[in-house]
């Protein structure tokens, strides 16, 4: 085993040391007390040879102990820079499907293909084997699969048809709970309501809800099988699939939106030739007035608040959700801050419940612009998700995540910046 090798090879090295050691004592001795009664003064070189051995054998030993050490600390910092590539390039995977996702709405294709499409970029970026996309029919109030990637086989169309009542089965659960769920061998799976078991051998599995603030749209299930030997989804792998769900509940809001936008226009521009043949009270069609539109517009709160600390230091305190809304709110306060001068900026987001693939890249666009005005940024007591979250993206490597204020004050008072 690898691990072996450096008290295996250090032994060997001290033992041949030491033999070389014990050689060169018994030569000395010999010639010295072979002739000591011709030359008494034979003892006083026996001694200092004696002496002048040990000294030698034991610097020989130290150079091959620190030569041991540097060699092994090489190693190490070889083996995290190897790390930090890999890490870098999932990095640079997930954004990139991040922004796939984000910008499959505005190709005007049909839903059934976005919805395929996004599927997709699921399975590859987390090397899934299956993965389902279920959307909530407001009709009969059921979760009905739309789009599925992988290894279904024959029962895919099974799948499609079949309706989900709100509770039932994991994806049930997890969508009455608008919780992300980590299934794996050590689940109790009496606690969901008829629960069917998986045709195929399951290794672990994880289910994500869908939602825009509290609005539920569906959720997305992921599958690894027994069969293909992959490791388990972790905690890790659980938060990732999150960190999608943000992006993909936008889109497919969107891209719904943007289907009613242009119903709607179709029936205004019906309503209008109508009304140039019949002479009727005409009823002007609005997107916000029609009925075909049920969901809900996003409500603007202001929950950003600033407080300037010392000259040249200000705190920023969000409270919610660092979505697409809040950073836009978030991006117009800081570029005041900037016009007076003020670059660096400690932000506080023990009141923040959750971030998107947005905020990862405001964030890491932030950073990059402070630098260039010579600032500096320090983000505060961030919870286990959004802390879990900069970390897959390596963010806490641009700046410091601290758990106080006074700490992120030292942080930017301290010449690293650390």
């Amino acid at each position: 085993m690898p691990q072996d090798k450096k008290p295996v090879s250090l032994w060997l090295l001290g033992l041949l040391t030491v033999f070389v050691y014990l050689v060169n004592l018994f030569v000395l001795g010999y010639f010295t007390f072979s002739h000591i009664d011709a030359m008494p003064s034979l003892l006083i070189i026996f001694l200092v040879g004696v002496g002048s051995s040990t000294v030698l054998t034991g610097l020989v030993y130290y150079s091959i102990l620190r030569t041991q050490e540097k060699i092994e600390s090489i190693t190490s910092k070889i083996g995290h820079a190897k790390e930090l590539t890999s890490d870098v390039q999932t990095h640079l995977k997930i954004l990139s499907s991040l922004l796939r996702i984000g910008t499959l709405h505005s190709h005007n294709i049909e839903m059934s293909k976005l919805l395929n499409n996004i599927v997709k970029v699921i399975q590859e970026t987390l090397d899934a084997d299956r993965v389902s996309l279920m959307l909530l029919d407001k009709n009969d109030n059921r979760l009905y699969t739309k789009a599925v990637a992988g290894e279904y086989g024959p029962e895919a169309e099974h799948i499609k048809k079949a309706a989900l009542e709100i509770g039932d089965g994991v994806a049930g659960y997890v969508f009455a709970k608008a919780k992300p769920l980590l299934v794996d061998k050590n689940t109790d799976f009496s606690k969901f309501n008829r629960y069917i078991p998986k045709l195929g051998p399951l290794s672990s599995a994880m289910c994500v809800p869908l939602h825009i603030g509290t609005q539920m749209l569906g959720v997305i299930n992921i599958n690894r099988l027994k069969t293909t030997n992959k490791l388990c989804f972790d905690q890790r792998d659980l938060m990732l699939l999150t960190i999608f769900a943000e992006d993909i509940a936008v889109t497919i809001e969107n891209a719904y939106l943007t289907r009613e936008l242009k119903k709607a226009k179709a029936l205004s521009e019906i309503s209008i030739r109508t009304d140039e043949v019949v002479v009727s009270p005409a009823v002007p069609v609005k997107l916000t007035d029609s009925k075909i539109i049920k969901r809900p517009q996003p409500i603007v709160v202001n929950n950003i608040t600033t407080q300037k600390l010392q000259d040249n230091i200000m705190a920023i305190s969000i409270k919610g959700v660092l979505d697409h809304q809040m950073l836009e709110q978030l991006e117009q306060t800081i570029s005041k801050l900037f016009s007076q001068g003020l670059t660096n900026i400690i932000v506080n987001l023990s009141d923040v419940d959750r971030i998107s693939s947005e905020g990862i890249g405001f964030f890491t666009s932030l950073i990059h612009s402070l630098e260039r005005k010579s600032g500096k940024l320090v983000l505060v007591k961030p919870n286990q998700q959004v802390k879990t979250a900069m970390t897959l993206f390596g963010l806490q490597e641009l700046f410091p995540i601290v758990d106080d204020i006074s700490s992120a004050l030292k942080s930017i008072e301290s010449p690293s910046g650390t």
